[in-house]
């Protein structure tokens, strides 16, 4: 993930973030929009897809997308709509910055870089009761990420650069707090050495022990 193994989360605040820089996509109306109250979700489980894939060499002329596919469960809801989630649908994708001859994007050395511009959308959707909710959307603007003490490539929405929120659980700084933390499920050095011999199309995503995946408004 050209300093994508930063991602998630991928993805997944991507939470959806999941998480101004790029065109959110905004969420059908709905009476339930729940946009004042927050939502925290343990768990997340899903797959980043890398075109073109990461490997040895890179790409002087192009950018990596990363389209993000997961599910956030584990989910609990703050305040006033009296809202319960289930949990939530993550999809969307981040563009990674353009390569050079100097520095070549989508290369294995970037996969657990410390941050990276990352910008493009987030959509969570949510399976809650009352039903018809609407998503949160975020726009993305960075991600950060490393690897953890167990060895594994983490990754969090946003980085350094905040992004912005449209729909559900906004809370009270409309968003300005949103994160989302993943971890890969396999080793950042077991990933490594796949990238460097057969390039790397896709990581599955799990949740950071001890770190809840999503945390919203």
């Amino acid at each position: 993930m050209s300093r994508k193994l930063i991602l998630v989360g991928a993805a997944i605040t991507m939470a959806v973030s999941l998480v101004a820089v790029s065109t959110g996509t905004v969420g059908a109306s709905s009476p339930l929009t729940s946009v004042s109250d927050t939502i925290i979700c343990k768990d997340i489980t899903g797959t980043i897809t890398f075109s073109p894939k990461e490997d040895a060499k890179g790409y002087t002329n192009e950018a990596v997308k990363s389209t993000i596919k997961a599910t956030v469960s584990g989910c609990t809801v703050s305040g006033s709509s009296a809202v319960a989630v289930g949990d939530g649908v993550v999809t969307g994708s981040l563009t990674g910055t353009k390569g050079t001859a100097k520095a070549p994007a989508g290369t294995c050395a970037g996969l657990v870089a410390k941050s990276a511009t990352e910008t493009g959308s987030l959509s969570i959707s949510w399976d809650s009761i009352p039903s018809g909710i609407d998503p949160s959307d975020l726009t993305v603007a960075s991600i950060a990420g490393g690897t953890t003490s167990k060895g594994y490539g983490f990754f969090k929405v946003p980085g350094s650069v905040k992004g912005t929120a449209i729909g559900s659980f906004r809370g009270s700084n409309k968003g300005a707090s949103d994160t989302s933390t993943s971890q890969t499920v396999e080793k950042a050095s077991t990933l490594a050495k796949t990238c460097e011999t057969s390039g790397l199309s896709s990581i599955a995503i799990t949740s950071e022990s001890g770190v809840n995946a999503v945390s919203l408004g």
